[in-house]
C-alpha cells in the first residue's frame, strides 16, 4: 500500500507510463489494465506526482472517451493546476462524443471566463441556450452562472426575456432571491421574494423565514416594511405581522391581523404567542372578541381556556424558579409541584376557576376539568376534590389524548395524600390506558419516584439500573435518574440520615414544608457529618421556599469553602437574593464571589452574563 506521502521510484513511474500508453481501447481484455492504471493513477495524484498521474488520466481519456471517470479526473485536474487551454481541448473532444451534455456546455463558458475573454464567456452560455431552447435546466444553470459571476445586467435581461417568453413572471424568483442575499442585496431579493410568493401563497412559511433572517438594521426593515405592506395580500402582511412580532411592535401585529381578516384558529394561535411573551391585556383582548362572535363555538370554547389560562398565569405573576440552585437543578424528582398564590393576586385566580367551571359544567369541557383539577391539587390543596376531577376525565374516553396528564397528575396528587400504594396502583393502571411508549416510560418514571419516597434503597438502585438501560442516553430522564442514583448512594450507607432524608421528601410532597425543615434542621443539628453538606444545602433551598432568606442565606453560605456542595451554595445565596429576595446589591456581591472562587464551573459564563446585566456599569 502506497502512503498519500511517498514518492514513487522513477522506475515505478516508468513503468506505470509504459502500462498506461500500451493500453488498447478496441481490446476488452484490457480493461482490467485500464483500471489497474486509473488505481495506480489516484495513488500518484495523492503522492503529489500530479505530472505524471494526469499523464496517465489524458492516456485513459484518449483511449476510452466514453469512459466518464477517465474524463472527470483529467478535467479536475486540468481545473485545479490552471491549464484552461488543455481543459477546453479536453471539454471540446468530450463534446463531440457527448453533445447534450448541458453541464460541459456550460463550463465552456466558465473556462472562458477564467482566461478573462468575458464577452466569449457570455456568447458561450448564450450558445447553450439557443442549441436547448426551452429547456429548463440549461436555462436555470445559464441564469445562475450570470448572476453568480456578477452578469447582473445581462441576467436580468436573460431572465426577463424568458419570463416573458413562458407567460411567467415568477420563473425562477426564488433562485434568484437567494443569489441576491448572498449578494447582500436584499432590496431585490425582497422584491423577487414577494414575486414568488404572489404567484404561489403556499409558499408563505418559506418566504418569511428567508426575509425574516434578513439582518435586523433599520434600513433594511425599513424597506421590508415599506414592500411587504405595499405588497399587501394577506400572505404578504402575514409575513410583516411576523416580522413585527419578531420585534415587539406587538399592537402592530394585532392590527394587521384585524386588516387581514384573520380565522379564528389564527387569533387563537396569536394570543398563545401574546400570552409566551406574557402580553396578557393584549391577548385577553383577542380573545374576548372572538368569544364575543356569532358561530364559532368550537373556537370560542378553546378561547375561553386561553383566557382562564391568562388569569391563571396572572395569579401566578412573580413566582420564580431557581435557574441553577435548586438540589439537581431541572430534575423532575426534586420539583416540587405546589404553587403559592399572594393575596393579591386572588382575583384572578377566582376567574380562572369560573371559566374553567363554566365550561367543565356547561359544556363537559375535560381540558377544563384538568385545569380544575389542577388548581385544586397545585393551589389549593383541595386533594380530595383534584381526585373526584381526574378520575372524571379518565371516565370520559374522548379525553384520551390528555390521559398522559390526568393519570400522572393523579398519581403526584395521591402521593399528596400520602397513599403510596393507591399511588402505585393509579401507575399499575396505565398500560390499560396508554398505548404510546414514550408516555409509558414517563409514566415508569414515577414508579422510580415511589420507590424513593417508599425509602427502598435496593430496590430503587435495581430498578433506575433496569430503566436507565431501557431509556437510553438521550431520553431527558436518563440524567435524572442518573443524579437520583448518586443521591441515593451517598445516603443510604447513612441508615438515620437516609431515613430522615426519605421522610421530608415524603412531607414536601404533601404540602408540608414546616415538618420537612424540622426533619432536616434536627439532622443538621446532630453536627458534622459525610452528609451535612447535602441536607443542609437542601435545608437553605426550603427556607429560600418559605421566604426565610436571611436564614437561606445564612445556611447556604456556612457550608465553608471546602464542602461539597459550597458552589452550589454560594450560588443558591446569589439566586435567592437576585430572584426571591428582589437584592441586586447582594446578589451581585455573590455572583462576584462565585466567579473568583469558580473560575472553572460550568455555571460560569451564565453568571457572568447575568452579573453584567445587573451591573452594565462594571468594568
Amino acid at each position: 500500500m502506497i502512503r498519500a506521502t511517498a514518492r514513487l521510484t522513477p522506475a515505478a513511474v516508468l513503468a506505470l507510463l509504459v502500462l498506461a500508453t500500451g493500453l488498447q481501447a478496441q481490446r476488452p481484455e484490457n480493461r482490467s489494465r485500464a483500471d489497474q492504471s486509473f488505481q495506480m493513477g489516484l495513488r500518484l495524484e495523492q503522492a503529489g506526482n500530479i505530472e505524471q498521474a494526469l499523464t496517465i488520466f489524458r492516456e485513459l481519456n484518449e483511449n476510452y472517451p466514453a469512459e466518464n471517470r477517465y474524463y472527470y479526473q483529467r478535467v479536475r485536474l486540468l481545473r485545479q493546476q490552471g491549464r484552461h487551454s488543455e481543459w477546453l481541448a479536453t471539454l471540446n473532444r468530450h463534446l463531440q462524443h457527448f453533445p447534450d451534455d448541458i453541464a460541459g456546455r456550460i463550463d465552456i463558458g466558465e473556462i472562458y471566463l477564467q482566461m478573462n475573454r468575458r464577452e466569449e464567456a457570455v456568447a458561450a452560455w448564450a450558445e447553450v441556450l439557443a442549441d436547448f431552447p426551452g429547456h429548463q435546466l440549461a436555462e436555470r444553470l445559464v441564469l445562475t452562472r450570470l448572476f453568480n459571476r456578477g452578469f447582473i445586467n445581462q441576467g436580468q435581461t436573460l431572465l426577463d426575456d424568458l419570463r416573458a417568453a413562458k407567460g411567467d413572471s415568477a420563473f425562477y424568483a426564488i433562485e434568484i432571491a437567494r443569489l441576491h442575499t448572498v449578494r447582500l442585496s436584499y432590496n431585490l431579493a425582497t422584491e423577487e421574494y414577494i414575486r414568488h410568493l404572489r404567484s404561489a401563497p403556499r409558499s408563505e412559511r418559506t418566504i418569511r423565514n428567508h426575509l425574516l433572517g434578513y439582518p435586523s438594521d433599520e434600513k433594511t426593515l425599513s424597506m421590508l416594511r415599506r414592500k411587504l405592506e405595499a405588497e399587501g395580500s394577506a400572505p404578504a402582511l402575514r409575513i410583516l405581522a411576523a416580522l413585527e412580532f419578531k420585534y415587539g411592535q406587538y399592537g402592530r401585529v394585532i392590527e394587521l391581523y384585524r386588516r387581514i381578516g384573520g380565522l379564528p384558529q389564527e387569533y387563537l394561535d396569536l394570543a398563545q404567542d401574546l400570552m409566551d411573551e406574557q402580553e396578557y391585556d393584549l391577548a385577553e383582548g383577542l380573545l374576548l372578541d372572538l368569544i364575543r362572535e356569532q358561530g364559532g363555538e368550537r373556537y370560542q370554547e378553546r378561547a375561553i381556556l386561553s383566557l382562564a389560562e391568562i388569569h391563571l398565569s396572572r395569579s401566578q405573576a412573580g413566582q420564580r424558579a431557581l435557574q441553577l440552585a435548586g438540589l439537581f437543578p431541572g430534575n423532575a424528582f426534586f420539583s416540587l409541584p405546589f404553587l403559592r398564590v399572594a393575596d393579591t393576586q386572588l382575583a384572578p385566580l377566582r376567574r380562572a376557576i369560573a371559566l374553567y367551571d363554566s365550561l367543565a359544567v356547561t359544556r363537559h369541557n375535560p381540558q377544563a376539568l384538568l385545569r380544575l383539577a389542577e388548581i385544586k391539587f397545585r393551589i389549593l390543596d383541595d386533594f380530595d376534590g383534584a381526585i373526584s376531577d381526574l378520575e372524571t376525565v379518565l371516565s370520559d374516553r374522548l379525553a384520551r389524548a390528555i390521559y398522559p396528564e390526568v393519570i400522572l397528575l393523579l398519581i403526584d396528587t395521591w402521593i399528596a395524600k400520602g397513599d403510596l400504594a393507591v399511588a402505585d396502583d393509579v401507575r399499575r393502571r396505565a398500560p390499560r390506558l396508554l398505548q404510546d411508549q414514550a408516555q409509558l416510560d414517563r409514566v415508569e418514571l414515577k414508579t422510580a419516584e415511589l420507590i424513593f419516597l417508599a425509602g427502598d434503597a435496593d430496590s430503587l438502585l435495581a430498578h433506575i439500573g433496569g430503566l436507565m438501560a431501557s431509556l437510553g442516553t438521550a431520553d431527558p430522564g436518563f440524567n435524572d435518574l442518573l443524579e437520583l442514583d448518586g443521591l441515593v448512594r451517598q445516603l443510604a450507607p447513612h441508615g438515620p440520615t437516609y431515613d430522615r432524608f426519605i421522610a421530608s421528601e415524603r412531607l414536601l410532597r404533601r404540602n408540608r414544608r414546616s415538618e420537612a425543615i424540622a426533619l432536616l434542621q434536627a439532622e443538621v443539628d446532630l453536627g458534622p457529618s459525610e452528609t451535612r453538606g447535602l441536607v443542609q444545602f437542601r435545608l437553605a433551598q426550603l427556607h429560600a421556599l418559605q421566604g426565610d432568606y436571611a436564614l437561606a442565606d445564612d445556611l447556604a453560605l456556612g457550608l465553608g469553602a471546602e464542602a461539597e456542595y459550597a458552589e452550589a451554595g454560594l450560588l443558591l445565596a446569589a439566586e435567592v437574593a437576585d430572584y426571591l429576595a428582589g437584592d441586586p446589591l447582594q446578589a451581585s456581591q455573590h455572583y462576584l464571589a462565585f466567579l473568583d472562587a469558580y473560575g472553572s464551573s460550568v455555571h460560569h459564563d451564565v453568571v457572568r452574563l447575568r452579573f453584567r446585566k445587573l451591573n452594565p456599569d462594571a468594568e
